[in-house]
């Protein structure tokens, strides 16, 4: 038995020349298909299901020229695993391809093998999941059929054949490594498409790779607007705009949601370091609320309902209808948090955080629990435990809301920890969320220019991108010091950003380096210094 193959066009990237070499490497009895002009990458996609006569199916792009030794035979193992626990079978396959604008070969325009079973419409797709696809693959993952990359070349994509598909190719692909969808080394791979030299079209290569970035990291979070790449009449007009675009305002909190609920991610992932034994539940209800999942909320009912936390169904239910209803409340979310998880907690969080919300409501504990600030945290405290650093008198420069102030005295990490902001708000938020850590010293609204920084055997300045280095001319050889910034140069605040760790190391000289690092936090690279000066 041979698998279908789907040879699936759009416009003017069919390619006589392609479809053939697909017969002939074709085995003589397979069954070679010719799906055009379908509207909608997913509506395309299901179309091949349809006509599949076989429970797996090949699809090869338009613009794909297949190698001679490729294998058209391959039928997926249901013994064979391809992960622990999932057989071949349940994946879809994506070869690798190469790319010859950019010389890079990776799964971009690769041969494809999906399972029809992913096609089938199922109880969870009632909230239009289809018209959210970016990424096909990347989406039928989601679905219970896991990618799987083949460790082999299909087949060269020749996308470029003119201006409009060479700057598509690049805009479309640019978008996803930029927003998270396609992640297979997304820095390395934006790269490579912005310095694309190869080939007649290679300057709307490279413009299109540009404007992509751009509107992926802008709209990271927004799947409404990402899925427009996948329709051929809007990527045509901003074509034609190319000449006049405007680069899209990019912030460093991409909210999925206007009403906040970005922080859920955040929320997560501190309760994930800090192995809180509610996780699962708190996984569910992160999905239930950050995407309205109905059948996520009703199987949390059912948990919580047969928990020994009944007495809170309450605080539940306000919580999840706040997501049903699109009407997110992050401090009802804090609430729920500290109401029904807190007692369980290894690590005191939402209980302080409880407090400082409500006497503080105008202080930006949203942004503060975003994923990029909450790893950002994390990986300081992490680093400084694996060092064994015990110090005294420590002050966090821009320490802004105190969370690290309280999760660096939870590790231990120092005697007394002092924090200075500029922000008085920000200021009083730290002062409450801190009421009880015996090891806070104190909070001071003022200027880290104008203070005395020799009391202080550790300074830790975590928002070193925001301020000059005034402040780390003042620091006495002989202390300790911790350093966070970054290569986010798009954001006007920003105003002392580096681009690599080099760089970060020449800035701040240390006498003794213990620890230097780079975290990529998906639209930006996070570095951080730690050392004697």
């Amino acid at each position: 038995m041979y698998l279908d193959i789907f040879y699936l066009t759009f416009g003017d990237d069919y390619s006589e020349e392609n479809l053939e070499q697909i017969k002939k490497v074709a085995h003589p009895n397979q069954r070679v298909v010719t799906v055009s002009d379908i509207p909608g990458i997913f509506n395309a996609h299901k179309s091949c299901s349809e006509r599949s006569t076989t429970d797996y199916f090949f699809v090869v792009d338009g613009d794909a020229f297949v190698l001679d030794d490729f294998d058209f035979s391959y039928i997926p193992s249901p013994v064979e695993e391809a992960y622990p626990g999932l057989t071949f079978s349940k994946c879809t396959h994506v070869w690798r391809a190469i790319n010859p604008y950019t010389n890079a070969v990776y799964g971009y325009g690769g041969v494809k093998l999906f399972p029809k079973g992913a096609f089938i419409d199922t109880p969870g797709d009632t909230d239009g999941w289809a018209s959210r696809i970016v990424d096909m693959t990347s989406e039928i993952a989601r679905r219970g059929y896991h990618y799987y990359a083949v460790d082999s070349v299909s087949n060269e994509t020749r996308f470029a054949t003119t201006e409009f598909n060479a700057w598509k190719g690049a805009y479309r692909e640019c978008v996803k490594l930029a927003s998270g969808v396609a992640t297979d080394d997304a820095r390395t791979r934006l790269n490579s498409w912005k310095n694309a030299d190869n080939g007649e079209f290679s300057d709307e290569i490279k413009l299109g790779a540009k404007m992509g970035e751009n509107y992926g990291s802008a709209l990271i979070n927004s799947p409404e607007e990402l899925q427009k790449i996948n329709h051929w009449e809007w990527l045509g007009k901003r074509f034609e705009e190319r000449n006049d675009w405007t680069p899209l305002s990019i912030s460093e909190i991409t909210p999925e949601f206007l009403d906040g609920r970005y922080m859920l991610g955040g929320i997560k992932m501190f309760c994930e370091w800090a192995e809180h034994p509610d996780i699962d539940m708190i996984s569910d209800m992160t999905k239930a609320v950050k995407n309205s999942n109905k059948h996520k909320i009703i199987n949390t009912v059912f948990t919580l309902a047969k928990d020994y936390r009944t007495e809170h169904l309450g605080t539940f239910i306000q919580y999840i209808c706040s997501g049903l209803k699109n009407k997110f409340n992050p401090e009802r979310c804090i609430h729920y948090m500290f109401e029904i998880h807190e007692d369980n907690a290894k690590i005191p969080f939402f209980g302080p955080m409880m407090g400082a919300v409500v006497n503080n409501k105008d202080a930006n504990y949203v942004d503060a629990l975003s994923i990029g600030q909450v790893e950002s945290k994390l990986w300081l405290v992490d680093e400084l435990k694996k060092l064994d650093i015990r110090t005294q008198n420590s002050i966090i420069i821009g320490g802004w809301l105190g969370i690290s102030a309280l999760w660096l005295s939870q590790k231990n990490i120092s005697r007394k920890i002092s924090n200075i902001d500029l922000d008085e708000t920000s200021i009083s938020f730290s002062n409450e969320l801190n009421k009880y850590n015996h090891q806070y010293k104190e909070g001071i609204v003022g200027d880290i220019d104008k203070f005395d920084l020799d009391d202080y055997d550790f300074v830790i300045n975590t928002s070193a991108e925001h301020m000059n280095d005034d402040w780390y001319e003042k620091i006495k050889p002989g202390t300790l010091v911790a350093i966070q910034t970054n290569d986010f140069h798009d954001i006007e605040e920003h105003i002392n950003t580096v681009s690599n760790v080099m760089e970060l190391k020449k800035k701040y000289k240390m006498s003794e380096e213990l620890f230097v690092g780079i975290k990529d936090l998906r639209i930006y690279n996070r570095f951080m210094i730690i050392g004697i000066k």
